[in-house]
């Protein structure tokens, strides 16, 4: 079987006819083509089988310019088109054609370049012609190559201390294969090959400015008419480093050091018989290799599988490469790892910071509990100094990295406006925080010692509603549990009304009631002193505010009304309306200038119901009150209070609704001041609400 291959990039000068070896032509140009010469038997089908060699591919369908031709009275037949007698798949084509008589001498026949409709370069091989016994020759039309690249636009990349780093750019009929820099007045005249759009100009002289002409050249030696120029100024050339390599900052203790004058080691580093000569100056381990270039470093034995990564810092001269190779023994030391180098390339007139990814870079090595050695090769005829080598992890072995354990939540109680939670978790700290979260949003804190139940309540919420908790437990290092779900809570239910008062509004100043208006010496809303009680205003039926207080468990439960000094003289019997959760008592004292404190204690009250209670005070002056106060017992408790007043006896039994009122009740509600006139609320502008 005889074969034929095209070049897309050989420019032929002459004709060239092959038959029986294998041979080279260009058909990538619109003027080429091929001729056949063949002699053939009448009313056979013959197959040319075309083979796509290297990157080269076909495209789908022939180009519509294809033109199979033949020789007057040949006696050929390629039907009413050319496509019939075309088939393409990726990398392959077949011309197939029936001879309508017998020839008795060759008959010519050509495909020119359109009939492969070619993607990309390569060679196209005629790997079978069917029959195999058919004589048969080939000749490549010559073409030449006449036509100039056309430069485009380039630019400075990088400049070094004997080379710069140039972006080329030009178009070419065939293809551009070099680019020429010229500096006339340097005497400066060199060809390079591009690559990834790119040429390194090398040779030029350190700390020089240049102005470099960059012209295009094609495989056939056309020069581009035109050149672009390119300014270029070289650094300073060194051949050793100016200082040294930047010191690691890493903890010790997150080190495995191979040479390192920051960590204070400096294992045995050998030439295993390579002749590779080292030797130790200012700025490190300067190593000068030979053709046999592999050495390293021995003499330990780290367990590194705690680090991540193996650091290098190298200064070169020039731009250069090598491999780094760590070498591990397996666990039964009865052999290594497999040994699986790295190459870096190394930037010259700088130190190189190198970081070597353990599970990514050397993902071969399963186990790096004993490493013993790690080498350097492929580093041939070079100079370089190593300035720093250790294995690291960016991870504090001595930092808490352990987060809390055994998170465990309940519901302990709840109240009206409130959820106590008991919460648990272990943590090696000793020490564990919880962070109460409802949904996203984060609503109470609160801590304890591992392993011991903590509380804490969330406040603020809505009476009658069901909440889902959860809590996140975490250490002083940060070091966060998951959340973990709390037991839906749902909020007390609130209880009716106090009953209305009775006593008839001249007998009466309020303090706090929506049955009569307060004295206009009250001049703010009830308050805790900064004390230990959270307090809540809401509304019980439909109309009727009231106050709420929470005890907590220890400490001053104080809390009441401060207002101007004002004469409750003959006014000097004190009714409240309490509704306690539990049984208990209730404190109460009248604060008389100057400091005088009446203080009295109730009986103990009915839980869980209205609890009408008087004080009487008729034995005392109150010429001048500025406080109305309370006091808590220091056990946990809450009530409602309402229908706060000083009264006197006689009148009626009933309030008297057409006495005017004289002053007017004020109170704060949901952040803005209320005026209640008449039991009406009004705002600062007089509206109804």
């Amino acid at each position: 079987m005889k074969k034929l291959f095209f070049l897309t990039a050989l420019l032929c000068a002459s004709v060239a006819i092959f038959a029986g070896s294998t041979q080279y032509c260009d058909v990538t140009s619109p003027n080429a083509k091929f001729t056949f010469s063949l002699t053939h038997v009448g009313g056979n089908t013959y197959k040319i089988q075309f083979d796509a060699v290297g990157d080269e591919k076909f495209a789908s369908v022939y180009n519509i310019n294809c033109g199979v031709n033949q020789s007057a009275g040949a006696g050929i037949f390629f039907g009413g088109d050319n496509a019939a007698n075309w088939e393409f798949s990726d990398n392959r084509a077949y011309l197939e054609f029936t001879t309508a008589s017998e020839s008795s001498v060759p008959t010519n026949f050509y495909a020119n370049y359109f009939c492969f409709n070619k993607k990309g370069g390569g060679l196209i091989e005629i790997s079978s012609f069917d029959p195999s016994d058919v004589d048969w020759t080939a000749t490549c039309a010559a073409v030449e190559d006449n036509e100039k690249p056309v430069m485009g636009d380039v630019s400075l990349v990088k400049a070094g201390g004997n080379y710069a780093i140039i972006n080329v750019a030009a178009t070419d009929n065939v293809g551009v294969v070099k680019y020429r820099a010229i500096d006339l007045s340097k005497e400066f005249d060199g060809q390079f090959t591009p690559k990834d759009g790119k040429i390194t100009v090398t040779g030029l002289t350190p700390s020089t400015a240049y102005y470099l002409l960059i012209y295009a050249l094609d495989a056939a030696g056309n020069q581009s008419e035109l050149a672009n120029a390119v300014s270029v100024t070289t650094t300073a050339y060194y051949t050793e480093p100016q200082a040294a390599a930047t010191a690691p900052t890493w903890p010790a203790v997150q080190v495995k050091a191979l040479y390192s004058p920051t960590y204070e080691a400096d294992y045995n580093h050998q030439d295993w018989g390579s002749g590779t000569v080292y030797t130790q100056d200012t700025y490190g381990k300067k190593y000068v290799t030979n053709n046999n270039a592999f050495f390293g470093a021995d003499g330990f034995n780290h367990n590194c599988i705690a680090m991540e990564k193996l650091h290098y810092d190298i200064w070169i001269a020039d731009d250069a490469s090598l491999r780094i190779v760590p070498i591990c023994r397996n666990d039964a030391d009865s052999g290594n790892e497999p040994e699986v180098g790295k190459t870096v390339d190394l930037t010259g007139q700088q130190w190189n910071s190198i970081d070597l990814n353990l599970a990514t870079d050397y993902s071969a090595v399963t186990n790096w509990k004993h490493v013993y050695q790690v080498k350097i090769d492929n580093a041939q005829n070079l100079t370089f100094w190593v300035g720093n080598a250790y294995f690291y992890t960016t991870v504090d072995p001595t930092a808490d990295n352990q987060k809390p354990t055994d998170v465990t939540t309940a519901v302990a109680s709840t109240d009206y406006f409130s959820v106590t939670l008991t919460v648990s978790a272990t943590d090696n700290s000793g020490s564990v925080v919880y962070v109460v979260k409802n949904g996203e949003t984060e609503v109470a804190t609160g801590g304890g010692a591992s392993g011991e139940s903590a509380t804490i309540t969330v406040k603020n919420l809505t009476p009658a509603t069901a909440y889902t908790f959860s809590v996140i437990a975490k250490d002083a290092a940060g070091n966060e549990a998951d959340p973990v779900a709390v037991p839906t809570a749902t909020t007390n239910t609130l209880p009716d009304a106090a009953p209305a008062p009775t006593a008839a509004k001249a007998n009466v100043k309020s303090i706090y009631s929506d049955a009569y208006e307060a004295v206009t010496a009250v001049s703010n809303y009830c308050e805790n002193w900064w004390q230990a009680p959270s307090l809540h205003q809401t509304t019980l039926g439909e109309e009727d505010h009231v106050l709420y207080y929470s005890a907590g468990a220890a400490g001053n439960n104080v809390f009441g009304w401060a207002m101007d000094s004002y004469d409750f003289s003959g006014f000097q019997k004190l009714h409240l309306s309490v509704y306690p959760l539990a049984a208990t008592t209730v404190e109460v004292y009248p604060v008389i200038q100057p400091e005088a404190e009446y203080h009295k204690v109730s009986e103990t009250l009915v839980k869980n119901q209205w609890n009408d209670v008087v004080f009487d005070y008729t034995e005392k002056t109150f010429t001048a009150m500025t406080q109305l106060g309370f006091v808590l017992p220091h056990t946990a408790v809450a009530y409602f209070i309402d229908n706060v007043y000083f009264f006197k006896d006689g009148g009626t039994t009933a309030i008297d609704e057409t006495t005017e009122p004289t002053q007017v009740r004020k109170m704060i509600e949901n952040g803005q001041l209320v005026i209640i006139r008449d039991g009406v609320k009004y705002n600062v502008l007089g509206v109804k609400f």
